[in-house]
């Protein structure tokens, strides 16, 4: 058996403590390589969310009108299945009102000129209320937003929007153009702000909707 000196013991007691410290060194300087990491990662979400804030801010308007009008999509493809169930015209017309914009949607005799999709007036006296309500859940919401009236879009050089849509199931002429109904804040109307207004679109002799 090799005799172990107290020298070699020493030694080696030597190295294992060199050895502890370096380990040592390499998990602290792991831990402030992460940790400088986390900082730097922390910095530039600060920093992107600082430039997002305002692209955030003008955007909203146009996401909450977005919003509404998929859910009058819905209150729309809910009156096609009944006018198809039904077998009768059915009308769907947005307002203003003292709560922002609102829908209407009337059983009358007949869409203009029997087209299954139009846009067309019929006499008052034919139209019964069907059901309706506020476009906006939230009132205080929807009191900042006001209906796209066709007269003003004519005048910014939109000839689609509407406030009418007739949906007639038995109609058996196709609409050749694309019409919809639109809101807009008060404030982007006055200011003739056409990028931030929600549309609805309408087209097809079914109606197909989709939005912009």
């Amino acid at each position: 058996m090799v005799p172990i000196h107290e020298s070699d013991v020493a030694e080696n007691r030597w190295k294992d403590d060199e050895w502890r410290q370096f380990e040592l060194w390499e998990r602290i300087e792991l831990r402030l390589r992460r940790k400088r990491g986390w900082t730097i990662l922390a910095v530039a979400l600060v920093f992107v969310t600082i430039l997002a804030v305002p692209i955030v801010q003008d955007r909203l308007p146009k996401w909450r009108a977005l919003n509404a009008m998929r859910v009058l999509a819905v209150r729309a493809n809910q009156m096609k299945v009944d006018a198809a169930a039904l077998g009768v015209p059915l009308r769907l017309r947005i307002e203003n009102s003292a709560e922002g914009p609102q829908y209407v949607i009337e059983r009358i005799d007949q869409c203009d000129a029997n087209h299954g999709f139009s846009n067309g007036i019929v006499e008052a006296k034919s139209a019964r209320v069907w059901g309706g309500g506020p476009v906006f859940e939230n009132p205080a919401r929807g009191q900042e937003f006001v209906v796209f009236e066709p007269r003003e879009a004519t005048q910014l050089g939109l000839e689609r929007v509407t406030t009418t849509v007739c949906y007639d199931p038995l109609g058996n002429t196709a609409a050749d153009r694309v019409q919809a109904l639109g809101i807009l804040t008060a404030k982007d109307l006055t200011d003739k702000r056409l990028d931030r207004v929600a549309f609805l679109n309408f087209s097809g002799l079914f109606a197909e909707i989709d939005f912009d």
